[in-house]
């Protein structure tokens, strides 16, 4: 479940990154 977790996170993260990439 953990890791579960981790991974959603993860792509949180990705999408943070993807999203000022594209503010940028």
């Amino acid at each position: 479940m953990r890791n579960h977790c981790t991974g959603s996170e993860l792509y949180r993260k990705k999408l943070l990154l993807r999203v000022m990439h594209y503010n940028s």
